[in-house]
Protein backbone atom coordinates (compact mmCIF):
# COMPACT_ATOMS: atom_id res chain seq x y z
CA UNK A 1 0.00 0.00 0.00
CA UNK A 2 2.96 2.08 0.98
CA UNK A 3 4.18 2.30 -2.92
CA UNK A 4 0.91 2.62 -4.33
CA UNK A 5 0.32 5.68 -2.59
CA UNK A 6 3.76 7.28 -2.58
CA UNK A 7 3.37 6.87 -6.36
CA UNK A 8 0.34 8.78 -6.47
CA UNK A 9 1.69 11.45 -4.64
CA UNK A 10 4.96 11.55 -6.86
CA UNK A 11 2.46 12.13 -10.08
CA UNK A 12 0.39 14.27 -8.56
CA UNK A 13 3.70 16.68 -7.48
CA UNK A 14 5.33 16.40 -10.79
CA UNK A 15 1.70 17.02 -12.61
CA UNK A 16 1.60 20.27 -9.98
CA UNK A 17 5.12 21.28 -10.88
CA UNK A 18 5.01 21.25 -14.43
CA UNK A 19 1.28 22.06 -14.43
CA UNK A 20 2.41 25.45 -12.85
CA UNK A 21 5.56 25.99 -15.01
CA UNK A 22 3.50 25.34 -18.47
CA UNK A 23 1.40 28.48 -16.91
CA UNK A 24 3.65 30.33 -15.97
CA UNK A 25 4.22 32.43 -18.99
CA UNK A 26 0.97 32.88 -20.17
CA UNK A 27 -1.70 36.27 -19.20
CA UNK A 28 -3.92 35.88 -16.43
CA UNK A 29 -7.06 35.40 -18.82
CA UNK A 30 -5.93 32.34 -20.63
CA UNK A 31 -4.84 30.42 -17.14
CA UNK A 32 -8.21 30.02 -15.79
CA UNK A 33 -9.64 26.69 -15.48
CA UNK A 34 -13.15 26.11 -16.45
CA UNK A 35 -13.69 22.34 -15.43
CA UNK A 36 -13.37 21.75 -11.08
CA UNK A 37 -11.20 19.04 -10.41
CA UNK A 38 -11.40 17.17 -7.19
CA UNK A 39 -8.56 14.90 -5.83
CA UNK A 40 -9.46 12.45 -2.72
CA UNK A 41 -7.70 9.68 -1.22
CA UNK A 42 -9.08 6.78 1.24
CA UNK A 43 -6.75 6.23 3.72
CA UNK A 44 -7.22 2.76 5.73
CA UNK A 45 -5.80 2.64 9.25
CA UNK A 46 -1.97 2.09 9.44
CA UNK A 47 -1.54 3.40 5.92
CA UNK A 48 1.54 5.44 5.94
CA UNK A 49 2.76 8.28 3.22
CA UNK A 50 6.32 8.68 2.50
CA UNK A 51 7.80 11.52 0.82
CA UNK A 52 11.71 11.65 -0.08
CA UNK A 53 12.26 15.21 -0.55
CA UNK A 54 14.35 17.27 -1.93
CA UNK A 55 15.54 21.07 -1.66
CA UNK A 56 18.22 22.86 -3.65
CA UNK A 57 18.91 26.68 -3.48
CA UNK A 58 21.49 29.03 -5.05
CA UNK A 59 20.95 32.13 -3.83
CA UNK A 60 23.12 35.40 -5.29
CA UNK A 61 23.09 38.58 -2.91
CA UNK A 62 24.79 41.70 -4.04
CA UNK A 63 24.70 44.56 -1.32
CA UNK A 64 26.80 47.77 -1.65
CA UNK A 65 28.49 46.24 -5.07
CA UNK A 66 30.01 43.06 -3.23
CA UNK A 67 28.19 39.92 -4.52
CA UNK A 68 27.86 36.88 -2.26
CA UNK A 69 26.61 33.21 -3.90
CA UNK A 70 25.45 30.25 -1.15
CA UNK A 71 24.36 27.62 -2.08
CA UNK A 72 22.06 25.56 -0.10
CA UNK A 73 21.22 21.20 -0.57
CA UNK A 74 18.93 19.41 1.82
CA UNK A 75 17.56 16.05 1.43
CA UNK A 76 14.76 14.57 3.92
CA UNK A 77 12.04 11.94 4.22
CA UNK A 78 8.69 13.03 5.13
CA UNK A 79 6.40 10.68 7.05
CA UNK A 80 2.77 10.32 7.73
CA UNK A 81 0.83 7.59 9.67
Amino acid sequence: MIRRIRSAVTSLAVAVIFGGLSLAGLPAAETEVSDAVRLAYRFQAGDRLVMDVAHRALTETTIAGTTQSTETATDSTKIWT
